[in-house]
């Protein structure tokens, strides 16, 4: 951190992959309010400013506008997890230049939760989890959603979404959390639960947009 208070005053942009490293050894030895001020100043200094985010949102990149997949403060996933195909979309997208698409092959009732973002919280404060889901062809009684952990001394818990399946429009889904006593940071997973029937195989399209995670404070209603 001291080296990166030095070359933050360099003039020059830089990529997020220069300080990702650093951002998730910070997070992993609990240096949340090191690792939010990097990522902070380090945003500050792309070459290309991205699309803002829905006011107040703790969740940075809530429209997929980076296509930055190698975690920090944003998303983390691989080009296939579990089957699944993951990719951005600029062909289909609720707003700005492109979305997240994922394609099921529908050769696994499979359990899914790799596209995670971790962010910071305050404890006991209270916040709004939204985004919009479009599905295409989208089979089985477990469709998409997003899945909330909160990283805390005290039991794991998660919270979960409404899911989105079959051949839906861009539908909004959201949540109502509060954060643990003693939590500073959680997970924003898009998820698949696995379905009851063994035979599920989930196939088709499904793409993701506009994530945010807002403290009621700041709350705004989805539009």
């Amino acid at each position: 951190m001291q080296v990166w208070a030095h070359a933050n005053l360099l003039p020059a942009n830089l990529k997020l992959g220069d300080i990702a490293v650093l951002a998730n050894a910070l997070l992993q030895k609990n240096r949340p309010a090191d690792a939010a001020l990097l990522w902070r100043q380090a945003t500050q200094k792309l070459a290309k400013p991205l699309p803002p985010d829905l006011p107040g949102s703790v969740l940075w990149d809530g429209g997929f506008e980076a296509s930055f997949p190698y975690g920090g403060l944003g998303w983390h996933y691989e080009p296939v997890a579990k089957g699944v195909q993951i990719a951005t979309d600029p062909q289909e997208k609720h707003s700005g230049a492109q979305s997240l698409r994922l394609l099921f092959a529908g050769r696994t009732n499979v359990s899914f939760s790799d596209v995670c973002h971790t962010v910071i919280v305050d404890p006991g404060k209270s916040y709004q989890l939204s985004a919009w889901i479009r599905a295409k062809g989208l089979t089985t009684d477990q469709g998409l959603r997003l899945v909330l952990h909160s990283n805390s001394t005290g039991k794991a818990s998660a919270v979960f979404t409404p899911d989105v399946h079959g051949d839906e429009p861009w539908t909004p889904v959201s949540l109502l959390w509060t954060a643990p006593p003693d939590a500073r940071t959680a997970l924003v997973c898009v998820a698949r639960n696995q379905s009851d029937s063994s035979d599920n195989e989930i196939a088709g399209l499904a793409w993701v947009d506009d994530v945010a995670l807002v403290p009621l404070a700041a709350e705004r209603s989805i539009r």
